[in-house]
């Protein structure tokens, strides 16, 4: 046995211990509530298939808010029996208008992660932008060239540049998860890959440029808008609604200096409670792999006065775990018989 494969083993025992004498919680992390003709990133849930969700989430498990989760797991006994939380990571108006209705209907609690920056915002996210500007049918240049001083994104479409209605049609139901059946698909995933990992500073002169080159003018659609300063004072209102930072631009920490890391956490803190006025003690990472953020990230976070931070690491929380690296699993759209079942065989048997 080599030392690498020693070390996963024993990390392997140690977390199956800390589990059969602590527990386990499990996360769950949400984005849209609404029914989308087009959803590439697979952000969304129909309304329909969250309140079955939600309905059998209620029944089975407890359900508590996700400053509970990091609370157990400071704590030294063991975690209540089948414990799970429910969080939205983004903030977009159908999380008020859509989710929280069902949330009420079945009594139980969620978490808003908010980006500042996003609220009252006259433009919609980035990647629905890209989009936009992709996938609508019209003329694009056959090359599109993006600057940022300090990166270069380059794509030739070819024939591409033109998409008449009836292929847009035709692939109006295309995924990041499926093969690209064209190259409008294929210059969607490499700009969704190069904006994503900009820095604000960047990112927003690279749309801009985006923008200018292609002659787009995307619309800012009530699907995809997010919640307005008004939206946010209301849920910071409701006793089963908490909410919490997700940073000012939704930046991908790993590629801010520590500066720049410090405005977007702390800042972004100071902005949200100035609108709920209320103290927020919960964090997501945007985006939320273990790249998008780094030790310097967590710190900051904790350094800022959050109590726990959220990645998009699928699995479960076991008793004793990092609450500044709190993983949490994506449904996506499960059966709620699927989900419940999968959510019984991680927290009851660990598998």
């Amino acid at each position: 046995m080599t030392a690498g494969s020693a070390r996963q083993t024993i990390k392997a025992v140690w977390r199956s211990a800390r589990m059969r004498v602590g527990g386990a919680a499990a996360v769950l992390i949400y984005h849209r509530i609404s029914s989308m003709e087009s959803d590439p990133e697979l952000l969304a849930l129909s309304p329909e298939r969250f309140d079955e969700q939600v309905a059998a989430l209620s029944r089975d498990f407890n359900v508590v808010p996700v400053d509970e989760v990091f609370r157990l797991l400071d704590r030294p006994g063991r975690m209540p029996k089948r414990t799970v939380a429910i969080t939205f990571d983004d903030g977009y108006a159908d999380a008020l208008h859509s989710a929280v209705p069902i949330l009420h209907a079945h009594g139980v609690p969620g978490t808003l992660f908010l980006s500042s920056g996003a609220v009252d915002s006259p433009d919609e996210y980035w990647w629905d932008q890209l989009e936009q500007i992709c996938f609508a049918p019209a003329e694009l240049p056959p090359t599109i060239t993006i600057d940022t001083g300090a990166r270069t994104f380059s794509h030739s479409l070819g024939k591409d540049a033109i998409y008449p209605p009836e292929t847009a049609m035709r692939d109006a139901s295309w995924n990041v998860t499926q093969p690209t059946p064209g190259g409008r698909q294929r210059l969607y995933l490499e700009l969704a890959s190069f904006m994503r990992q900009l820095p604000p500073a960047e990112r927003n002169p690279a749309m801009a440029s985006l923008l200018k080159q292609t002659g787009a003018a995307p619309t800012t659609r009530t699907s995809h808008r997010t919640l307005d300063a008004a939206e946010v004072a209301l849920l910071s209102r409701d006793p089963l609604i908490g909410l919490g930072g997700h940073t000012i631009d939704h930046a991908v920490l790993s590629a801010c200096s520590t500066e720049e890391q410090r405005h977007q956490i702390h800042d972004d803190k100071l902005r949200l409670e100035q609108l709920c006025e209320r103290r927020l003690t919960s964090f997501s990472y945007p985006h939320g792999g273990f790249d998008d953020f780094n030790a310097e990230s967590r710190r900051l976070v904790q350094a800022a006065g959050y109590e726990g931070a959220c990645t998009t690491d699928s699995d479960i929380c076991v008793a004793w775990g990092d609450r500044f690296r709190v993983p949490r699993y994506l449904p996506r759209d499960m059966s709620a018989d699927d989900l419940s079942a999968k959510l019984a065989r991680w927290l009851d048997e660990g598998r």
